[in-house]
């Protein structure tokens, strides 16, 4: 069995196509398989409707680790573009999560150009980090681009109750120095600010990512009227021993799809 993969053209003319495929191997003779392909009449908009963060790390510390595959110069040997190309292809939005470092804006118009929908400008998890002055000269390009409404930045990533002060804190320094600039967050908090303890964080949040194990559609409705935003995630679980979809390689191929499309859709 074999795999082809065809896309066509945004400016192709619609219509029936036909192609010849060569399926050969060492020490095996060649075998021609006729493709057949329909182009239909319509586009798909540049940008993306459903806004995702897909978070490419470079390093271990940084939640990746591309280094432990390509060398600490897969950047110089083109490789990070290639990731790039590979996802904004496909409608998956390039990040960088968990690096404190303000993202590169030239970086940012290139994805943004790709059709990336939602731009994470820095990881925050201080008030430092907030003062960057990195990340003023950021928000400014992004105003100035007509960018700035994609934008957020992220922190806390999966913290529990104690720091939940914290997150408050600083995420309210984002809202006072940089008005309109939205905060994201995957604290485990399952009231999303609802709840007596926490009703401090329900105007420090924007958006929401608990786990898809943990995401609340009675909740996210309620956000989204509030002007806020629910979103889902998974990373090395939930997966399918607790009954969820996941994109590891042990999952079936079909779930990533189903998680960028139907599931994305039933659960609005």
């Amino acid at each position: 069995a074999f795999w082809i993969d065809v896309a066509a053209q945004r400016n192709a003319t619609a219509g029936d196509y036909a192609a010849t495929i060569t399926v050969f191997a060492n020490d095996s003779p060649s075998s021609n398989v006729q493709l057949n392909i329909h182009v239909w009449d319509f586009q798909l908009p540049l940008k993306a409707s459903l806004p995702t963060a897909f978070s490419l790390g470079k390093t271990t510390g940084d939640g990746g680790g591309a280094t432990y595959v390509y060398g600490s110069d897969y950047e110089t040997k083109g490789i990070e573009q290639k990731f790039w190309d590979l996802l904004l292809e496909r409608r998956i939005g390039m990040t960088h999560l968990y690096t404190t470092a303000a993202e590169d804006f030239n970086a940012i118009t290139y994805w943004a150009a790709a059709g990336e929908s939602a731009l994470q400008l820095k990881r925050v998890n201080t008030i430092n980090h907030v003062r960057d002055s990195a990340l003023a000269t950021l928000v400014t390009q992004m105003s100035a681009a007509g960018l700035f409404g994609m934008a957020y930045v992220y922190g806390f990533d999966e913290v529990n109750s104690d720091m939940f002060p914290t997150v408050r804190d600083v995420f309210n320094e984002v809202h006072t120095r940089y008005p309109g600039l939205r905060t994201m967050t995957t604290a485990h908090d399952a009231s999303f600010g609802t709840s007596p303890a926490t009703s401090y964080l329900r105007a420090a949040v924007d958006i929401w990512v608990p786990v898809t194990s943990g995401y609340n559609q009675a909740a996210a409705n309620q956000r989204r009227a509030e002007g806020k935003d629910m979103w889902w995630y998974f990373a090395i679980g939930p997966n399918r021993s607790e009954g969820y979809i996941n994109i590891m390689v042990e999952h079936r191929a079909i779930e990533p799809r189903l998680v960028m499309g139907l599931m994305a859709y039933k659960y609005q």
